[in-house]
């Protein structure tokens, strides 16, 4: 099985993508973390580095072609990112939501190292930056809104669920496609 996890900036994508991999022992793998890996090595921050990646398309494809790759060699897998859903199609595709509000909240909260946020107005800054240049390099790289719920198998408002809540929701789901797959 591989699981495709993807939604807002600050939904809980990395840390559902690890729970469910832990408990299906599958492997877990994260774009942002890739992207994050790569920014680094420019010695640019991630704001930085996804403004390059607005102006040249290598950057993310680079990340796209390491999620094909993964795609194409493995087939046990929970992969965390934006655009995974797409070049893994045989995926089980998960979209977590949350209001603005609530992820910078949570980005906040996790105190990253790319992402420090110095209180609530500065972390809700970063989310919509993030989340609009994010939205501008999908639509203009594969005219691509990779926030309409449609083409997710589900989709999930984490706003105002525990971190447990949501994991049970993920997992009362997953256990359904399983049970359907194997009829």
């Amino acid at each position: 099985m591989i699981i495709t996890i993807t939604g807002k900036p600050g939904s809980g994508k990395s840390t559902m993508g690890k729970m469910l991999a832990e408990k299906y022992n599958l492997n877990y793998y994260s774009a942002g973390d890739f992207f994050r890996k790569r920014a680094k090595e420019k010695n640019m921050t991630l704001k930085e580095y996804s403004i390059l990646a607005e102006k040249e398309r290598e950057h993310d494809e680079a990340t796209d072609n390491w999620q094909k790759e993964l795609g194409e060699k493995e087939d046990n897998f929970v992969i965390e990112g934006r655009t995974g859903h797409i070049f893994i199609k045989n995926s089980v595709k998960i979209y977590l939501d949350i209001t603005k509000e609530a992820g910078a909240k949570r980005i906040m909260e996790e105190k990253r190292e790319d992402e420090k946020a110095m209180d609530f107005s500065h972390a809700l800054h970063l989310w919509e930056h993030r989340f609009e240049s994010e939205k501008i390099r999908y639509q203009n790289y594969y005219n691509l809104d990779i926030h309409n719920q449609t083409q997710y198998d589900f989709v999930l408002d984490t706003t105002n669920l525990s971190k447990e809540k949501v994991f049970k929701k993920l997992c009362e789901f997953i256990d359904g496609v399983k049970k359907t797959e194997k009829k």
